[in-house]
Protein backbone atom coordinates (compact mmCIF):
# COMPACT_ATOMS: atom_id res chain seq x y z
CA UNK A 1 0.00 0.00 0.00
CA UNK A 2 3.15 2.72 0.88
CA UNK A 3 4.82 1.80 -2.43
CA UNK A 4 1.45 2.24 -4.57
CA UNK A 5 0.82 6.15 -2.02
CA UNK A 6 4.75 6.69 -3.15
CA UNK A 7 3.64 6.30 -7.18
CA UNK A 8 0.60 8.14 -6.96
CA UNK A 9 2.55 11.05 -5.70
CA UNK A 10 5.15 10.39 -8.31
CA UNK A 11 2.70 10.58 -11.13
CA UNK A 12 0.89 13.78 -9.51
CA UNK A 13 4.60 15.58 -9.64
CA UNK A 14 5.00 14.32 -13.26
CA UNK A 15 1.78 15.70 -14.36
CA UNK A 16 2.06 19.31 -12.94
CA UNK A 17 6.03 19.41 -14.56
CA UNK A 18 3.94 18.47 -17.83
CA UNK A 19 1.56 20.91 -17.25
CA UNK A 20 3.99 23.57 -16.08
CA UNK A 21 5.96 22.76 -19.25
CA UNK A 22 3.22 23.26 -21.14
CA UNK A 23 1.59 26.65 -19.90
CA UNK A 24 5.26 27.99 -20.46
CA UNK A 25 5.26 26.89 -24.15
CA UNK A 26 2.05 28.92 -24.36
CA UNK A 27 3.50 32.06 -22.28
CA UNK A 28 6.76 32.17 -24.98
CA UNK A 29 4.11 32.36 -27.62
CA UNK A 30 2.36 35.25 -26.23
CA UNK A 31 5.58 37.20 -26.28
CA UNK A 32 6.67 36.42 -29.52
CA UNK A 33 3.27 37.48 -31.48
CA UNK A 34 4.35 41.09 -29.30
CA UNK A 35 7.72 41.44 -30.84
CA UNK A 36 8.56 44.51 -33.53
CA UNK A 37 8.96 43.40 -37.33
CA UNK A 38 12.40 43.70 -38.53
CA UNK A 39 13.49 45.64 -41.35
CA UNK A 40 11.55 45.47 -44.78
CA UNK A 41 13.19 44.23 -48.22
CA UNK A 42 14.30 47.52 -49.73
CA UNK A 43 12.36 48.39 -52.73
CA UNK A 44 14.64 51.46 -54.40
CA UNK A 45 17.93 50.53 -55.51
CA UNK A 46 21.36 49.31 -54.25
CA UNK A 47 23.09 53.07 -55.73
CA UNK A 48 21.14 56.62 -55.89
CA UNK A 49 23.49 58.47 -58.43
CA UNK A 50 22.82 62.58 -57.65
CA UNK A 51 24.60 64.55 -60.09
CA UNK A 52 24.96 68.32 -59.64
CA UNK A 53 25.93 70.36 -62.83
CA UNK A 54 27.59 74.00 -62.35
CA UNK A 55 27.09 77.64 -63.58
CA UNK A 56 25.84 77.26 -67.19
CA UNK A 57 22.82 79.13 -68.75
CA UNK A 58 23.00 77.99 -72.09
CA UNK A 59 23.49 74.20 -70.56
CA UNK A 60 21.84 73.88 -67.78
CA UNK A 61 22.11 70.19 -67.00
CA UNK A 62 25.93 69.87 -69.03
CA UNK A 63 26.91 66.41 -66.57
CA UNK A 64 23.57 64.63 -67.81
CA UNK A 65 24.89 64.36 -71.41
CA UNK A 66 28.09 62.21 -70.94
CA UNK A 67 29.61 62.71 -67.43
CA UNK A 68 26.37 60.75 -65.73
CA UNK A 69 25.82 58.37 -68.23
CA UNK A 70 29.95 57.27 -67.70
CA UNK A 71 29.50 56.50 -64.09
CA UNK A 72 25.96 55.04 -64.30
CA UNK A 73 27.25 52.53 -66.64
CA UNK A 74 30.81 52.09 -64.65
CA UNK A 75 28.48 51.40 -61.28
CA UNK A 76 25.84 49.07 -63.10
CA UNK A 77 28.74 47.66 -64.99
CA UNK A 78 30.16 46.54 -61.35
CA UNK A 79 26.61 44.43 -60.62
CA UNK A 80 24.70 47.20 -59.11
CA UNK A 81 20.94 48.47 -59.59
CA UNK A 82 21.01 52.27 -59.89
CA UNK A 83 18.59 55.07 -60.27
CA UNK A 84 20.43 58.15 -61.36
CA UNK A 85 19.18 62.04 -61.24
CA UNK A 86 20.35 65.09 -62.34
CA UNK A 87 20.46 68.70 -60.64
CA UNK A 88 21.08 71.90 -62.60
CA UNK A 89 22.58 75.08 -60.61
CA UNK A 90 19.02 76.60 -60.34
CA UNK A 91 17.00 77.17 -57.19
CA UNK A 92 15.01 74.88 -57.91
CA UNK A 93 11.07 74.42 -58.47
CA UNK A 94 10.94 74.99 -62.48
CA UNK A 95 12.17 73.52 -65.49
CA UNK A 96 15.24 72.32 -64.62
CA UNK A 97 15.43 70.60 -61.42
CA UNK A 98 17.22 72.43 -58.81
CA UNK A 99 18.53 72.99 -55.30
CA UNK A 100 14.52 72.21 -53.53
CA UNK A 101 14.27 69.60 -55.77
CA UNK A 102 17.68 67.76 -54.54
CA UNK A 103 16.16 68.56 -51.11
CA UNK A 104 13.05 66.85 -51.54
CA UNK A 105 15.22 63.89 -53.71
CA UNK A 106 17.45 63.24 -50.52
CA UNK A 107 13.88 63.20 -48.26
CA UNK A 108 12.07 60.76 -50.47
CA UNK A 109 15.39 58.53 -50.79
CA UNK A 110 15.64 58.66 -46.62
CA UNK A 111 11.88 57.90 -45.96
CA UNK A 112 11.38 55.31 -49.49
CA UNK A 113 14.82 53.55 -49.09
CA UNK A 114 16.68 54.11 -46.36
CA UNK A 115 14.90 54.12 -42.98
CA UNK A 116 13.23 50.74 -42.01
CA UNK A 117 14.55 48.52 -45.28
CA UNK A 118 17.09 45.95 -44.88
CA UNK A 119 20.41 46.51 -47.60
CA UNK A 120 19.14 50.66 -47.62
CA UNK A 121 20.05 52.55 -50.74
CA UNK A 122 23.31 54.21 -50.75
CA UNK A 123 23.69 57.35 -51.90
CA UNK A 124 26.73 59.03 -53.86
CA UNK A 125 26.82 62.65 -54.81
CA UNK A 126 28.76 64.23 -57.86
CA UNK A 127 29.34 67.85 -58.46
CA UNK A 128 31.21 70.22 -60.24
CA UNK A 129 32.01 73.56 -59.75
CA UNK A 130 28.87 75.93 -57.89
CA UNK A 131 27.04 72.36 -58.32
CA UNK A 132 29.14 71.32 -54.94
CA UNK A 133 27.21 74.81 -53.63
CA UNK A 134 24.26 73.48 -54.19
CA UNK A 135 24.78 70.17 -53.07
CA UNK A 136 26.46 70.88 -50.32
CA UNK A 137 23.30 72.72 -48.66
CA UNK A 138 21.06 70.15 -49.41
CA UNK A 139 23.00 67.81 -47.58
CA UNK A 140 23.30 70.12 -44.35
CA UNK A 141 19.65 70.69 -45.31
CA UNK A 142 18.61 67.15 -44.35
CA UNK A 143 20.90 66.06 -41.56
CA UNK A 144 19.20 63.07 -40.67
CA UNK A 145 19.90 61.42 -44.06
CA UNK A 146 22.82 59.29 -44.55
CA UNK A 147 25.16 60.00 -48.00
CA UNK A 148 27.26 57.42 -48.07
CA UNK A 149 30.19 59.38 -51.04
CA UNK A 150 30.24 63.03 -52.09
CA UNK A 151 32.34 63.72 -54.65
CA UNK A 152 33.35 67.38 -55.20
CA UNK A 153 35.05 68.34 -58.88
CA UNK A 154 36.37 71.69 -58.19
CA UNK A 155 33.58 73.01 -56.05
CA UNK A 156 33.39 76.95 -55.87
CA UNK A 157 31.27 79.71 -55.27
CA UNK A 158 33.49 82.93 -56.76
CA UNK A 159 30.92 85.54 -57.70
CA UNK A 160 28.26 83.53 -55.95
CA UNK A 161 26.88 86.37 -53.94
CA UNK A 162 28.47 89.24 -55.55
CA UNK A 163 27.39 88.43 -59.57
CA UNK A 164 25.17 85.02 -60.30
CA UNK A 165 22.69 83.97 -57.22
CA UNK A 166 22.43 86.31 -54.08
CA UNK A 167 18.79 86.21 -54.63
CA UNK A 168 18.54 82.22 -53.71
CA UNK A 169 21.09 82.60 -50.73
CA UNK A 170 18.01 82.99 -48.02
CA UNK A 171 16.61 79.99 -49.07
CA UNK A 172 19.30 77.80 -49.06
CA UNK A 173 20.94 78.85 -45.63
CA UNK A 174 22.69 82.14 -46.12
CA UNK A 175 25.89 83.12 -48.64
CA UNK A 176 28.29 80.32 -49.12
CA UNK A 177 31.09 82.58 -49.09
CA UNK A 178 33.27 82.16 -45.60
CA UNK A 179 30.13 80.54 -44.51
CA UNK A 180 31.97 78.55 -41.64
CA UNK A 181 34.61 80.03 -39.54
CA UNK A 182 36.63 76.61 -38.75
CA UNK A 183 39.88 77.23 -37.04
CA UNK A 184 42.01 75.19 -38.82
CA UNK A 185 44.59 75.00 -42.15
CA UNK A 186 44.28 71.76 -44.10
CA UNK A 187 47.54 69.98 -45.80
CA UNK A 188 46.36 67.59 -48.33
CA UNK A 189 48.51 64.48 -47.25
CA UNK A 190 49.04 63.29 -51.41
CA UNK A 191 49.44 67.16 -52.60
CA UNK A 192 51.40 68.90 -49.23
CA UNK A 193 52.68 71.32 -51.54
CA UNK A 194 49.55 73.03 -52.43
CA UNK A 195 48.82 75.61 -50.59
CA UNK A 196 45.16 75.55 -48.90
CA UNK A 197 43.65 78.90 -48.09
CA UNK A 198 43.09 80.02 -44.19
CA UNK A 199 39.50 80.26 -42.57
CA UNK A 200 36.97 81.29 -43.16
CA UNK A 201 35.76 77.91 -45.26
CA UNK A 202 32.66 78.74 -47.47
CA UNK A 203 30.08 76.11 -47.82
CA UNK A 204 31.16 74.06 -50.19
CA UNK A 205 34.86 73.48 -48.55
CA UNK A 206 32.64 71.58 -45.48
CA UNK A 207 31.67 67.90 -45.38
CA UNK A 208 28.67 67.64 -42.55
CA UNK A 209 28.27 64.51 -40.42
CA UNK A 210 26.27 62.48 -42.38
CA UNK A 211 28.47 62.35 -45.36
CA UNK A 212 30.44 59.72 -44.53
CA UNK A 213 33.06 59.76 -47.32
CA UNK A 214 34.09 62.42 -49.74
CA UNK A 215 36.67 62.96 -52.64
CA UNK A 216 37.60 66.19 -53.76
CA UNK A 217 39.21 67.81 -56.93
CA UNK A 218 41.66 70.86 -56.70
CA UNK A 219 42.67 71.60 -60.45
CA UNK A 220 43.76 74.83 -59.33
CA UNK A 221 42.82 76.18 -62.63
CA UNK A 222 42.34 80.73 -62.18
CA UNK A 223 39.65 83.23 -62.86
CA UNK A 224 39.32 87.11 -62.49
CA UNK A 225 38.15 87.87 -58.65
CA UNK A 226 35.09 89.85 -59.05
CA UNK A 227 35.90 91.06 -55.67
CA UNK A 228 39.20 92.59 -57.25
CA UNK A 229 38.65 92.42 -61.26
CA UNK A 230 42.93 93.23 -61.10
CA UNK A 231 43.52 89.55 -59.15
CA UNK A 232 42.88 86.08 -60.30
CA UNK A 233 41.86 83.59 -57.65
CA UNK A 234 41.33 79.59 -57.71
CA UNK A 235 37.87 78.12 -58.53
CA UNK A 236 38.72 76.09 -55.49
CA UNK A 237 41.59 77.59 -53.27
CA UNK A 238 40.75 75.55 -50.02
CA UNK A 239 41.10 71.96 -49.37
CA UNK A 240 37.53 70.67 -47.47
CA UNK A 241 36.98 69.71 -43.85
CA UNK A 242 35.12 68.92 -41.65
CA UNK A 243 33.26 70.84 -38.84
CA UNK A 244 35.40 70.10 -36.38
CA UNK A 245 38.62 70.95 -38.84
CA UNK A 246 39.72 67.50 -38.64
CA UNK A 247 39.83 65.72 -42.24
CA UNK A 248 38.12 62.26 -41.46
CA UNK A 249 37.12 60.15 -44.21
CA UNK A 250 38.36 62.88 -46.87
CA UNK A 251 40.37 62.01 -50.13
CA UNK A 252 42.20 65.45 -52.06
CA UNK A 253 43.53 65.11 -55.30
CA UNK A 254 45.01 68.24 -57.00
CA UNK A 255 44.45 67.35 -60.74
CA UNK A 256 46.61 70.26 -62.32
CA UNK A 257 43.86 70.22 -65.48
CA UNK A 258 41.32 73.38 -66.45
CA UNK A 259 38.60 73.55 -64.58
CA UNK A 260 36.28 72.21 -67.12
CA UNK A 261 38.49 68.71 -67.87
CA UNK A 262 37.55 67.83 -63.92
CA UNK A 263 34.51 66.78 -65.13
CA UNK A 264 34.61 65.59 -68.56
CA UNK A 265 33.85 61.84 -69.30
CA UNK A 266 36.89 59.93 -70.71
CA UNK A 267 38.76 62.41 -68.60
CA UNK A 268 41.97 61.63 -66.29
CA UNK A 269 40.44 62.96 -63.58
CA UNK A 270 36.79 61.63 -64.01
CA UNK A 271 38.27 58.26 -63.79
CA UNK A 272 40.14 58.69 -60.67
CA UNK A 273 36.74 59.69 -59.27
CA UNK A 274 35.17 56.70 -60.63
CA UNK A 275 37.76 54.20 -59.13
CA UNK A 276 37.32 55.77 -55.89
CA UNK A 277 33.46 55.55 -56.06
CA UNK A 278 34.00 51.95 -57.72
CA UNK A 279 36.34 50.96 -54.78
CA UNK A 280 33.85 51.52 -51.92
CA UNK A 281 30.73 50.01 -52.84
CA UNK A 282 30.45 46.47 -51.63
Amino acid sequence: MSSMKSWLRHAALLLLFVSVGCGGGGGTGDAGAGTVPGPTPNPGPQVALLVCSGFSPFDPNYLEASTGPQLVAAIQGAGYSLEASYFADDLGGGAEPGYTDLVAKLEQIRDDWIVGQSNPTQIVIVSHSYGCVRSHAAVRAVPDCPVRMMVDLDGSSVGWTLLTHPGDNPTQGGAPEGAYGINATIVCPAHPTVPSAPPPFDLEDVVFPNVEEAYEVRSGALIVNPANPFTLIEYDERWNARLDGSTTGLTCVFSGTDHSEVAQAGGTTLAGAQAWILARLP
